[in-house]
Order: structure tokens, then C-alpha cells, then sequence
């Protein structure tokens, strides 16, 4: 019987916000994103027994949320949550984080809303602000089943010190079950898993800078010599090692950083005995004009998923500036034109961000994923996959596979006086101490990223972090 197959995987990554000479986590989203998102999105699934969806975990991100569940992350906002005072720094830093909240979430909290449209902040504002800033970041696994929680919302301020302390005990109680209940989904065949790189890095760069210009042959690469080829190797090597000590076997599926490729990549994953991966459409039209995203293809024995940019971005950036149910289901209506349209059971990959989109819809993004998956569970003629299910169905060959990432270009994170610059600082650190666990973590993706376009606060305390791990891989630490 045709099918349309679903696939969903869910990316969830963050980079190491530690710094290397203090051991603070500079900001806090890794420990922000774990009150709602890395524990809702598996949660949200388990009612809808017949809907399967993966999720992409990065090992530097499991690495700190472990940090984290077990008490070990020394952490600026933490520490502000329980001081008596705050000082003018410490305020400005608050403040920060709270005018980076998304209206959505400022919504959620009738306390913050309060302080949104008073604007000049007090000295009793700031106590309250420190609790009620943590309240906007509980998702609703939180929001319904902790007493402390809803207590805290109800109350709405004059917050004294045995209810910050109360929140916190909560806030850790609820850390040390992420990964657990990732572990117990994914036992139960619920989910699958896949995982990236150690720290990230956009892989193809680290294998031959020169294949950027495949897709931008006019962009300037910055001056470097040094060769990364073997720290690509070791990004991969430690991944499939962090994955296994986690989850107990051996990884086989790989999201590359960025969906980024290259056919030097696929050959690198293959070597390590990688049995899928997955990019954009845009890699595969670019490599076949006349390829079609909606088939599993097969590069010698490697199978690659094309991402449905449509219907990616769509629940990315558009759905959450509509009603749910209109969302969903112009969702639905879309899988149904490709049903229809193929004589052939198509294979739809829907490949995102698991975290960053749901802090601009309602409810986080429950009411619209509980109609999501229960509209997926109505209709029959779609069948969701775990990466596992992929293994049993046909494949196309690949013979080649043009490089680029998700967004087409390598530009975002290459090219750019900015962006090059990072590069040479990072091969010459490279050229000087050869190997070093600092330097891979420099090798991130998100340095790059935000290089030259990332300002204020966070643009500062990204740019010390990124020249932090460079200095201690220099002092040989």
C-alpha cells in the first residue's frame, strides 16, 4: 500500500559556554533550553503512541546538560538568582536577558509583563525579575506538574529567598531527568537518535576550505595553512565515543554541523562506519537539477535524507505567527500534494532546530505539536520513521555530492573579514601546538557563525569565549 513516509528530526545543540580559565558558563542557554525544550519535545510525544520522530543530539550539548543535572555548572544567572544584592553589572546583565525575551514568553508570565510595561526597573524589580525571568523559561512539563512552579506563577512577585531557593531545588530535580527520559523513548523504539560532530565544527571546512567555493567560487578564503584534516577525524572519533557512553550503542546515523557536505565528509563518515546522514535539497539540486528530495539516496552504502526546506521552515520561522490548527493544517495539506502527486511512496524529510522556534509561539509550541502529532496519527496514508525504519527502504545511488550546508552557502560562517579572521587566528594556533581539546572546541560552528554580526553583550562574551579556548590551547592546558 503507498505510504507517504515522515521523517522528523529535531536538532538540539548548543556550544560550550564554559570558559576554560574561570569553569563559568558565560550565558545560560544550554541550562534556559532544558527547562522547556530538551525535556518538553520528547515529552509532547509519549500520548501519541503511533508517531515516531528522531532528534539530532550534539555531544557537546549532552556534555553540559549532564554538567548541569549534576550540579557541577558554576553559572552567572544561577549565582544571581540567590544573592541578596545585585550589583550594577550584575543588573545590566539581567536586563539583558530579559529584553531578549520574545514576546511569547514575557506573555507567559503576568509578573513580567508587569515589569515589561513599567520600563524603569527599581531595586525590588531586579528580585523579582531574577525569579520571573526562570518562570518564562518553564515549559509546560514544568508549568503543569510543579507545584513549586505554579506556587511561583500564581504568587506573580515579592519573592523572598525560601522561594528562589525552592525553585532552584525544582530546576535541578527537573535537569537530572532529560537525558533519561531520552534514554527510555529511545530503548521503547519511540525516537531515534542521531548525532554530530564533537563540537560542531562545519566539517567540509576542516577537510579542504577550498570545497567552499563550489558554491561560491568569488569568495575570499582567508590565509591559512594550517592542515585540520586530522582534528576532522577526532571531531567524529569523540562523538560516536560520547554517544555510546550515553546511550549505550554505537551511533549510526549523523546530522553533519550546518548540514554541511561535502563528498570528503561522506567518505570521512563512511570511515567511520556511519550508515546515514542528511543536507538540504539544495545540495542535492545543485549536484542533480533533476533529483528528487522526496527518495532516500545511497552513496556507497552511505544513505542521505534531503530536507524538505518548505516544510522545514515553515514550522521554523511562519506557524508561529498562526492560529495552531490553520498551522497544522496547512502542514498536512502540503504532505497530502506530495502524496498525491508521486506514484511512488515519497519520503519527506523534515529536518529543524528543536529549541529556538518554539520561544516565539504560544504555549511553547505545545498546542500546535499535540495537533501535529495527533492529526499525523489520523491519517493513515502517512507513516512517521525513526532513522532505524529508513534502513528497509529503497534507496537511489548518489554518485556525487556538490558541497554545502543548510542555507546553501558556506558564506555564514566563511569569507568575511570577520569570519576570516577567526580562521587565521584559529591555524595559527593550530600551526603552533598541533593538537589540543581547546582547539576543537574553537572549531565550532557557532563562533564562525556569529562572527563581525553578533553585537552588545552576547557579541562580547562570544567573541571572549572563542579567544579564551584559543589563549588555553596556547598556555598548552
Amino acid at each position: 500500500m503507498k505510504k507517504l513516509y515522515l521523517i522528523f528530526l529535531w536538532h538540539m545543540h548548543q556550544p560550550l559556554y564554559k570558559n576554560p580559565k574561570s569553569g563559568y558558563y558565560e550565558l545560560p542557554w544550554v541550562l534556559l533550553h532544558s527547562l522547556k525544550d530538551y525535556f518538553d519535545m520528547p515529552y509532547y510525544l509519549r500520548k501519541f503512541k503511533k508517531v515516531k520522530v528522531n532528534f539530532n543530539l550534539t555531544p557537546v550539548l549532552l556534555e553540559q546538560i549532564e554538567d548541569y543535572a549534576e550540579g557541577k555548572a558554576k553559572d552567572r544567572l544561577l549565582e544571581l538568582v540567590l544573592k541578596p544584592r545585585l550589583n550594577k553589572k550584575e543588573k545590566e546583565f539581567l536586563r539583558t536577558l530579559f529584553e531578549s525575551l520574545p514576546e511569547p514568553m514575557i506573555n507567559s508570565v503576568e509578573g513580567l509583563k508587569r515589569l515589561k510595561e513599567k520600563g524603569n526597573l527599581e531595586e525590588e524589580d531586579y528580585k523579582d525579575l531574577r525569579v520571573l525571568y526562570l518562570l518564562a523559561w518553564c515549559g509546560s512539563y514544568l508549568r503543569e506538574n510543579s507545584e513549586v512552579v505554579k506556587r511561583l506563577l500564581k504568587k506573580g512577585g515579592n519573592y523572598e529567598k525560601s522561594d528562589r531557593v525552592a525553585l532552584l531545588e525544582e530546576i535541578f530535580k527537573h535537569l537530572r531527568g532529560i537525558i533519561p527520559l531520552y534514554k527510555e523513548l529511545f530503548e521503547e523504539k519511540r525516537i531515534g537518535l542521531s548525532t554530530t560532530p564533537y563540537y560542531h565544527p562545519i566539517t567540509p571546512i576542516l577537510l579542504d576550505a577550498e570545497d567552499v567555493k563550489v558554491s561560491e567560487p568569488y569568495l575570499k578564503l582567508p590565509n591559512i595553512d594550517a592542515v585540520f584534516e586530522e582534528d576532522a577525524r577526532e571531531q567524529v572519533a569523540l562523538a560516536l565515543e560520547k554517544f555510546q557512553k550515553t546511550f549505550g550503542v554505537k551511533p549510526k546515523h549523523f546530522w553533519p554541523s550546518e548540514g554541511a557536505l561535502s563528498e570528503k565528509t561522506l567518505k570521512l563518515f563512511l570511515e567511520f562506519g556511519i550508515e546515514l546522514t542528511a543536507t538540504d535539497e539544495n545540495l542535492l539540486f545543485k549536484s542533480y537539477p533533476q533529483g528528487n528530495k522526496f527518495k532516500v539516496y545511497n552513496y556507497k552504502g552511505l544513505k542521505v535524507l534531503f530536507r524538505d526546506r518548505g516544510l522545514s521552515d515553515a514550522i521554523s520561522f511562519i506557524y508561529h505567527s498562526w492560529k495552531e490548527e490553520d498551522g497544522v493544517k496547512d502542514f498536512i495539506k502540503n504532505l497530502r500534494n506530495i502524496y498525491e502527486y508521486y506514484d511512488f511512496s515519497p519520503v519527506v524529510s523534515v529536518i529543524l532546530d528543536g529549541e529556538n522556534p518554539w520561544d516565539y509561539y504560544r504555549e511553547n509550541g505545545k498546542r500546535f505539536l499535540e495537533l501535529l502529532y495527533q492529526s499525523l496519527e489520523e491519517n493513515d496514508w502517512i507513516e512517521t520513521l525513526t532513522l532505524d525504519e529508513v534502513s528497509s527502504l529503497e534507496t537511489t545511488p548518489l554518485e556525487h555530492l556538490k558541497a554545502g550546508t543548510w542555507t546553501g552557502s558556506f558564506s555564514k560562517w566563511i569569507g568575511s573579514d570577520e569570519k576570516n579572521q577567526y580562521w587565521e587566528k584559529l591555524a595559527e594556533v593550530k600551526k603552533e601546538v598541533g593538537k589540543s581539546k581547546w582547539l576543537l572546541v574553537a572549531e565550532g560552528s557557532d563562533w564562525f557563525w556569529w562572527a563581525g554580526e553578533l553585537k552588545g553583550v552576547f557579541g562580547e562574551v562570544f567573541e571572549k569565549l572563542f579567544n579564551s579556548f584559543l589563549e588555553v590551547a596556547k598556555d598548552g592546558a
